[in-house]
């Protein structure tokens, strides 16, 4: 049985694996498209929600329709997963076949298409950002590395690891003494 690189897409397995199999039967399946009622956006969202799948991976899948979803020897799996299909606006179908009947032919894993607009995206949820930005504007993680002066001077080769130099660390300890002797003479 090939997994679907969307498979992230259908929902989570939760241990009604050992109910409902057959022997030979493998269900498919199918996304065909959207209910003319629903946006494209709209209907991302709504199954991105409903199966904690990223918008950004359903609006990828929504580009080449139909699409195969799951392949699942799992009735109710596969039953379920055109539920959720359904809830979310979207148009689906099952196909059942007998892997034993059916010829045995090859067919290659889809390799997803590459993005020519050149827009980039977060790496964490998949949101559009922007070359200048430096968080993500949807889940606030850093896009740039950021390096604060003083850990470059900690981790400089040959450095000999001082965190203040010698003449500043003899200004403090005079500064210290100074501060004790004043506070001695007032009392």
């Amino acid at each position: 049985m090939s997994e679907s690189i969307y498979s992230s897409a259908s929902p989570k397995e939760s241990g009604e694996a050992t109910t409902g199999n057959s022997t030979g039967t493998i269900y498919r399946v199918v996304f065909e498209g959207i209910k003319p009622t629903e946006t494209t956006g709209s209907f991302a969202i709504k199954y991105g929600i409903l199966t904690s799948t990223p918008v950004t991976k359903i609006k990828f899948m929504l580009r080449n329709l139909p699409k195969t979803l799951l392949e699942t020897k799992n009735g109710p799996k596969a039953r379920s997963t055109l539920k959720l299909i359904d809830e979310a606006g979207g148009v689906g179908r099952i196909e059942d076949f007998n892997q034993d009947e059916a010829p045995k032919v090859e067919i290659p894993e889809e390799k997803p298409a590459v993005d020519k607009t050149g827009e980039k995206s977060c790496l964490k949820c998949g949101f559009p950002i922007k070359d200048s930005d430096e968080y993500c504007q949807f889940c606030h993680s850093p896009l740039v590395e950021t390096k604060s002066e003083g850990i470059k001077t900690i981790m400089k080769a040959g450095g000999g690891g001082a965190l203040v130099s010698p003449k500043r660390l003899m200004i403090y300890i005079v500064l210290f003494l100074v501060a004790l002797l004043w506070i001695l003479l007032s009392t």
